[in-house]
């Protein structure tokens, strides 16, 4: 899906494709005319580690002439340090480049990776704030005077430290699970110094490995009295670590268990385990004496009414988002995607959810082939009872940005260009089982666009993403500090009377679903309809990423209901949590104010209350939870109506 920078410069030219030039030419006559680039060092590199890397160029048959030189499309994916070509002492990433010919002269410049209709454009990045804005993953090397022979050589320094000035380069931070590579230096040549630039057959690149073993994820679940342990090993930037085998204790209760096990090609090993739920469980997992990680808490089994918890990421974007391909490099497909959620992750269910932005002639193209791709994979990889994908987009209007989930996948109509206001997406999709969840992260929309309502389909909103939480207005911690209008927040949508449940998705670009806040879904069963059914009714709640469990109910419903209670007669409140790490604030919400708390408490919290009516027809309750360890999670509210008795 990631295309080279040649094939950037040319793919899209005012409002139709054209092709993509340089491919139709014999390889062996192409790499004579076009020369050869190699890469020191290559091969396996840790990631997060900094080095000089060094690319001599060779020129083929036909030399450079003035005005030619090369473009090198450099890794843009996550922390790798961007080119720049300004200051060698102060920034990382400095790029310099040399001739093996003195009557040549060659310089490096920084230029547009050419997403926008600017390939190749020359990019200012003199100061620290404008090489963070830069878009510029992406260098030139021209010949500045005279010609470059036949054989000779460039030796361009990415990093450069000469005499102990400058930086290097890091590279990224992160892998990605994908079989294309997004550690790839792509590379592209104009020979003769028409502007034409031709990609190389063979770009070198990098293969990032993980750090040494720094904490476990354990994933804790079970059907009866079988119990399954997903125990996945990370480096100390969360990358999960292949083949990897050492020993493990595990402590359940009293009980400790020791065993060998070696993780499979994707970093999980697998255990199963004899249990009896009949109070909370917990598993405490220590790897070669050293390395741990605690389990999700297991309530017991009857804890949850008859329903099972199940555990998504309903916003998550792929290779064919638009920014994947000018803000970082991500070449992860959605069926690569969903692969990293059910065998990495440990998720239930997914929503594919890449932009729908239709603002330039190459956004446009890219959303339909999102479009399609989502619904294909969507169709391709759920497994009812198993795993659960579901098609959509983010759509993005005046209003701001709204992620639409859909139940069948390849049934609803693409969404036209022209539709620019979600009110007519709405309307697009009546007939059609969908879902319209706001995400509130930026100050899009005013308060008149806001105020449009479909309570049918508009049945959830995100309190929290990647980009922070929207629980209130300055809600502590993690309110995204652009954020300054008063009602890009979910208080104000339920004060405006909005009945809206809640859930977290992670909004993750990196190829990563599931690490970030997560939705859990109390249903029947882990198939399409009763996932759907449960969002549908509400009956699902929002964690910043720990997998708490939360129980909240008033007369016994669970929340998202709406039920009526007569005015004399006492609600009845009760809020159960299993943590999974003390628990510094255990609070119910009425109508935006905290009407009963728990502070400083262990893993486990059973709060009831007794409450009447305020002086609204109708009120508003929810709980929220806030960890010790920052983690947070908030049920989706119950809405009770003053019943009027008749005489």
């Amino acid at each position: 899906m990631l295309l080279s920078f040649a094939q950037r410069g040319t793919m899209f030219r005012g409002d139709r494709e054209t092709r993509i030039t340089g491919r139709d030419e014999p390889m062996a006559r192409r790499a004579k005319d076009l020369g050869k680039i190699t890469l020191r060092p290559s091969g396996k590199i840790r990631v997060s580690t900094v080095h000089v890397f060094e690319f001599t160029y060779t020129a083929g048959r036909n030399g450079l002439a003035e005005g030619g030189g090369i473009r090198i499309l450099l890794p843009g994916s996550h922390s790798w340090s961007k080119p720049q070509v300004a200051k060698q002492s102060q920034f990382a990433g400095y790029v310099h480049a040399l001739t093996d010919d003195g009557r040549c002269l060659v310089r490096a410049r920084n230029i547009s990776r050419g997403y926008r209709g600017d390939a190749g454009q020359i990019v200012d990045t003199s100061t620290p704030a404008k090489l963070h804005k830069a878009a510029s993953n992406a260098v030139a090397i021209t010949v500045e005077k005279g010609r470059l022979p036949p054989g000779g050589k460039i030796r361009i320094m990415y990093g450069s430290a000469w005499h102990g000035i400058g930086y290097g380069v890091r590279t990224a931070h992160r892998i990605i699970q994908s079989r294309q590579n997004a550690n790839r230096f792509d590379v592209s040549v104009d020979v003769d110094g028409s502007g034409k630039f031709v990609d190389l057959d063979k770009s070198p690149e990098v293969i990032l490995v993980p750090d040494e073993p720094d904490h476990l994820d354990v994933l804790l679940s079970a059907r009866g009295a079988k119990g399954k342990l997903n125990i996945r090993i990370n480096d100390r930037w969360s990358n999960a670590i292949p083949n990897h085998t050492g020993k493990v204790e595990l402590t359940v209760g009293r009980t400790k268990i020791r065993k060998r096990i070696k993780t499979n090609r994707k970093g999980v090993a697998k255990v199963d385990l004899d249990i009896a739920p009949r109070r909370p469980i917990r598993v405490t997992a220590v790897l070669d004496g050293k390395v741990q990680g605690r389990s999700n808490p297991l309530p017991p089994a009857d804890a949850l009414g008859g329903m099972n918890l199940y555990w998504g990421d309903l916003h998550v974007h792929t290779s064919y988002s638009d920014d994947n391909h000018w803000v970082t490099v991500m070449p992860a497909t959605p069926v690569e995607i969903c692969q990293y959620a059910r065998d990495v992750a440990g998720l239930d269910f997914i929503a594919i959810t890449d932009h729908h932005n239709v603002y330039k002639t190459w956004t446009r193209q890219l959303a339909r082939q999102a479009w399609d791709a989502s619904n294909d994979c969507a169709a391709a990889v759920t497994r009812e009872g198993k795993f659960i994908a579901f098609a959509g987009m983010e759509y993005r209007c005046a209003r701001g940005d709204t992620c639409f989930i859909f139940l069948n996948p390849g049934v609803a109509p693409y969404c036209d260009p022209r539709i620019d206001a979600v009110q007519k997406a709405w309307k697009l999709y009546e007939g059609f089982d969908f879902l319209s969840i706001p995400h509130h992260h930026n100050d899009d929309g005013t308060w008149d666009e806001w105020r449009y309502r479909n309570d049918d389909v508009e049945r959830l909103v995100e309190i929290c993403s990647g980009h922070g939480r929207f629980e209130f207005r300055g809600n502590i911690p993690h309110f995204p500090r652009r954020m300054h209008e008063g009602f890009h927040d979910v208080q104000t949508m339920l004060n405006a009377g909005r009945r809206v449940g809640v859930i977290g998705s992670s909004d993750n670009h990196t190829g990563h679903p599931g690490e970030g806040p997560l939705a859990g879904v109390y249903a029947r069963s882990l198939r399409s309809e009763d996932i759907w059914e449960a969002l549908r009714c509400r009956r699902c709640y929002a964690t910043t990423h720990a997998r708490i469990v939360v129980d909240f109910r008033i007369d016994g419903a669970p929340m998202g209901s709406q039920i009526q209670s007569p005015p004399d007669n006492p609600r009845k409140l009760q809020f159960r949590v299993w943590g999974t790490a003390p628990i510094l604030a255990a609070e119910i919400i009425r109508n935006g104010k905290i009407i009963r708390a728990k502070y400083n408490t262990a893993l486990d919290v059973n709060l009831s209350l007794r409450d009447r009516c305020s002086s609204k027809k109708t009120d508003y309750y929810y709980a929220r939870i806030l960890q010790t360890d920052g983690e947070m999670a908030w049920s989706s509210p119950i809405w009770v109506t003053e019943r009027q008795e008749t005489r």
